[in-house]
């Protein structure tokens, strides 16, 4: 399919078989983070808005290669990522994290949610950091520092979700 190749191509840096025959300098130039699933989103909101098909089968077909594929040694860690930010992007909502899905509503109701009507699709969460530890990030060299990465895990029974953020900063300086 040529949209898994594309989505190989787009994040070839994390392919296993190249990561584990990097050398100091090649791995440090990995922390600089290029593309993001939004960037794949991003692309396929263009291709469904120019391809005339079978839409849902099409992207059916795509994340299941994407969930079986055992080259992208962080793609699994992604997935959740990938199908987060297509539903955004209003390219497709993969069933099996919708709400109504029987094994989302086996999950609720958790403490955190507890009273709420409606569980939406996603929930997004703030994170406030102090602009006095952001001072390395600022004067700091890109070169050497990469990309700031954000990661969250989250946990309830056999289920983990763990979400990485690379660059998706919104600045709000007060």
């Amino acid at each position: 399919m040529l949209l898994f190749g594309i989505y190989h191509k787009i994040f070839s840096d994390e392919d296993s078989s190249s990561i584990r025959n990097k050398t100091p300098e090649t791995a440090q130039a990995l922390t600089l983070v290029h593309y993001v699933r939004a960037s794949f989103a991003a692309l396929l909101r263009l291709v469904k808005s120019r391809v005339q098909t079978n839409w849902a089968a099409s992207m059916d077909a795509l994340l299941d290669l994407i969930a079986k594929d055992q080259k992208l040694i962080l793609g699994s860690n992604s997935f959740q990522e990938l199908c987060c930010q297509l539903h955004l992007f209003g390219v497709y909502s993969y069933p099996a994290l919708l709400p109504d899905n029987p094994a989302v509503q086996a999950l609720l109701p958790s403490d955190i949610l507890r009273g709420w009507e409606n569980v939406p699709f996603m929930v997004s969460v703030s994170i406030i950091v102090p602009r006095k530890r952001l001072q390395e990030l600022e004067q700091g060299d890109i070169e050497k520092i990469g990309t700031p990465t954000f990661i969250c895990e989250a946990i309830k029974g056999p289920y983990t979700i763990l979400l990485s953020a690379y660059g998706l900063w919104e600045a709000h300086i007060f």
